[in-house]
């Protein structure tokens, strides 16, 4: 049998870096490449839909698999969070650029607006070259570009390259996203896709139409309905579709010493302790599974997802409310918790280690001075305290010592306003909050950081979703705290709910310590109160 020449061997190498994609990536990817189960399964399948889109393009004859896999639109993957969802993805659209190179390929990538494109997935393209050497020698990444650096010159018509969704733009716009992208071959990368407004993914199915085009939607099922939900379901047939469990790869962890030094195993079993494993938030989080939305739960994990991505217009008339909820006293105690709301949006959650009441106090005062320093100076404002406990020493600091006009002392454990359908006052306030979710859907949480960066308080969602509730004696009782929570079959709360509490109170602060009426109006009549109660006029 005749040897191989050079140039032979080399063509044969290269034919392999596109038949066998994972081949490709344990080479290129080098050290850093160190896949669990389901990463392999995904490139094994994506290899079979690239392979046999490519032979339906060359008119080369196509098994009957082959024929299944050409039809279909991509993968779909439905993965727990901390699994290796954008490493893998980003490597992939780098492949996809590398192998269709001689039909100058695109790649497009998306993910809901702020640091989960521009923060989480794109920058994973570049972290690949510099895990490697030999894709650094491949590729080149500027602001808003990755390209194939022989294609330099090219004018990189063949790039990866974002594109970001905007929330507050109308369907109209949104779908611009994704629009006008054409070519022989297209790669759609798109990163949680549960939180994409859906009109983004229309223009993808035109694109389509492009020969050698495919998409890969990767998402933590955050709720049930929706594009990336019904690749699972109704839409299945036309999609690979795969599931990444967080607990299996952290039993592959314990089962290889060694291996995948990139995943955390040990954040799972605080989840579990903190949650429980049967709990919304785990669920989703950890088993990468839709919700249960079960009845007991208090409040929906898709209203807090749908209060993560709906954004409401401040009104200069919008009240500014700062609840506080205080930790309690000793060295296992939680953080001290304040919140700022404007009207009905969540806007920031700081917490605080100390627990002297003085320090927290004037912390408080603080905030509430430089939050007003900007806004008019007839804004309404109202100031909250858990007063149970060490808020009674805060609460008077700010009235006695602070003299805040407008401080209130709330004691959860108080009768209701409405006893005859609550145990007491925490329930109902609970209760309101849950309305604010779940039916009025007001609820907005736009947390920022110190920077003025979004950013979601995992900490906030998972103590709003685990919360339960049920009826006892004919009245509405909310999961609490303590030896019991008072209701048959249900445990009490492992942690304090200090984040969730503390948004409860400010959601009770503005619907019962605030006017709704709107600034001009209330001015009107404090000017003509003013008048009437005037000596010279009297």
């Amino acid at each position: 049998m005749a040897t191989k020449t050079v140039e032979q061997r080399q063509r044969a190498e290269a034919i392999r870096w596109i038949e066998e994609p994972i081949y490709w990536a344990r080479k290129f990817g080098g050290a850093s490449f160190d896949p669990w189960s389901g990463q392999e399964e995904f490139w094994l399948e994506y290899g079979k839909i690239l392979n046999a889109k490519i032979k339906k393009y060359k008119n080369l004859p196509l098994t009957d698999e082959e024929k299944r896999y050409a039809r279909k639109i991509g993968i779909s993957i439905m993965a727990g969070q901390g699994v290796g969802k954008g490493a893998t993805i980003s490597l992939a659209g780098e492949h996809y650029l590398f192998a269709l190179q001689a039909v100058r390929p695109k790649v497009v990538c998306t993910a809901p607006a702020g640091p989960q494109l521009q923060s989480s997935l794109w920058p994973e393209f570049g972290a690949w070259l510099q895990r490697s050497e030999l894709l650094g020698e491949l590729f080149e990444k500027i602001a808003n570009r990755v390209f194939l650096k022989e294609d330099k010159d090219r004018g990189t018509v063949s790039r990866i390259e974002p594109r970001t969704v905007q929330p507050n733009a109308n369907p109209d716009e949104q779908k611009v996203v994704l629009a006008g992208i054409h070519a022989t071959g297209v790669l759609y990368l798109i990163d949680e896709a549960s939180g994409v407004p859906e009109a983004v993914f229309e223009p993808v199915e035109g694109g389509l139409t492009d020969p050698l085009s495919m998409v890969i939607v990767i998402f933590n099922p955050t709720k049930r309905n929706g594009f990336a939900a019904e690749t699972h379901r109704k839409n299945r047939e036309m999609w690979v579709c795969l599931h990444w469990d967080g607990e299996a790869l952290r039993k592959e962890k314990l089962e290889n010493p060694g291996r995948f030094a990139w995943f955390n195993e040990d954040i799972q079993l605080e989840l579990a302790r903190k949650y429980g494993k049967d709990s919304d938030f785990y669920r989703v989080r950890v088993r990468g599974l839709p919700p249960n939305q079960s009845s007991t739960t208090l409040i929906s994990y898709e209203s807090v997802m749908d209060a993560l991505e709906r954004r409401t217009v401040i009104l200069p008339g919008d009240p500014l409310v700062l609840p506080v909820d205080v930790a309690g006293a000793g060295a296992q105690a939680d953080e001290s918790i304040v919140g700022t709301l404007r009207g009905t949006t969540l806007l920031k959650m700081k917490a605080f280690k100390f627990h002297d009441t003085t320090t927290l106090g004037d912390a408080v005062a603080g905030q509430l001075k430089n939050e007003l320093m900007g806004l008019e100076p007839e804004m309404q404002y109202a100031v909250g305290v858990d007063v149970i406990g060490m808020g009674r020493g805060v609460y008077d600091h700010l009235v006695n010592i602070q003299q805040i006009r407008r401080c209130f002392g709330i004691d959860v454990s108080e009768r209701p306003l409405e006893p005859q359908r609550f145990h007491r006052l925490r329930d109902q306030v609970w209760w309101e909050l849950r309305e604010a979710f779940m039916e009025e859907k007001t609820m907005c949480l736009a947390l920022t950081d110190e920077r003025g960066v979004p950013y979601v308080d995992d900490e906030l969602v998972a103590q709003l979703t685990s919360i339960m509730w049920g009826e006892v004696n004919g009245k509405i009782k909310v999961q609490g705290k303590g030896e019991s929570s008072g209701i048959p079959g249900v445990p009490p709360l492992a942690v304090s709910p200090d984040r969730a509490d503390t948004l409860a109170m400010g959601h009770w602060l503005l619907k019962h310590y605030c006017s709704t009426m709107p600034l001009a109006a209330r001015l009107r009549r404090s000017r003509r109160t003013a008048r009437e109660a005037s000596w010279k006029v009297v």
